[in-house]
């Protein structure tokens, strides 16, 4: 009989203790799970504040653009503005017979002339003179011993840059015509 008290104390208190552990691996494994799921809910708070950060950073980059498109378009419109400015700024006529007395519209007729011409004798000229000068330095490459680089170097600088003078002459010739012809179409 005392064995069996004894027996039954000792499996008693094994079984208590075996029952105690689990129940302390259990709350274990539940504060872990707790601990996991509040480490997991703070790492998704961090990737969102991130992304919070992240989507302000490119809202403010966009914002940024959009002032700098409107910055430059505010200065194109002000260049734009300035241009038809200056060529609306000069009269197209300077005689007018009811101002002036004969020898002063004379003398205007003679200066809306030269005026009418500067840029058209100017672009002629310029297309004259760069042709000239293709000329001039094909005929000293002829006569001076050069080697091959040298001579397309030579060549390739001529033509750009009478490419260059060329285009910008006579594009800002027929540019500002063109401009001129739509502003009067606008008008009528």
């Amino acid at each position: 009989m005392v064995s069996e008290f004894i027996t039954s104390i000792i499996s008693g208190g094994i079984t208590g203790l075996f029952g105690a552990s689990i129940t302390h691996y259990f709350d274990y494994l539940n504060k872990k799970l707790d601990v996991q799921s509040q480490d997991s809910k703070q790492k998704n708070e961090i990737t969102l504040r991130e992304m919070d950060s992240h989507i302000m950073q490119l809202e403010w980059q966009a914002r940024n653009e959009i002032a700098v498109t409107e910055s430059d378009s505010r200065v194109e419109v002000a260049d734009s503005e300035a241009f038809k400015a200056a060529l609306t700024s000069e009269p197209k006529i300077y005689s007018n017979p009811s101002k002036y007395s004969r020898l002063q519209n004379t003398i205007m007729v003679f200066v809306d002339s030269i005026r009418g011409l500067i840029r058209p004798v100017l672009t002629v000229y310029l297309c004259g003179v760069t042709t000239a000068v293709y000329m001039q330095a094909g005929q000293i490459i002829k006569a001076q011993p050069l080697s091959v680089d040298q001579s397309v170097e030579v060549y390739t600088q001529i033509s750009s840059t009478i490419l260059y003078l060329t285009t910008t002459c006579v594009l800002f010739w027929f540019g500002s015509r063109t401009k001129e012809k739509s502003k009067s179409k606008i008008n009528i």
